[in-house]
């Protein structure tokens, strides 16, 4: 592997870094519908289940 004056490695085409896994990999990105508010002792709140919430980390890229 070539190395540039650094010390760090080239830019090499078809290597794996930590940059283009991230960048390759393909994220499904699926509207997530609005809730009704409702609410518990007069105090508002809105209820997301688990898989809602995971999908809103993968939309918001978080």
């Amino acid at each position: 592997m070539a190395t540039t004056a650094a010390g760090q490695p080239s830019g090499e085409v078809g290597q794996q870094t930590y940059a283009n896994l991230l960048r390759s990999s393909t994220v499904e990105r699926r509207p997530v519908s609005l809730k009704p508010l409702t609410y518990l002792h007069g105090e508002p709140r809105v209820v997301w289940d688990q898989l809602e919430v995971e999908q809103m980390i993968v939309n918001e890229n978080l």
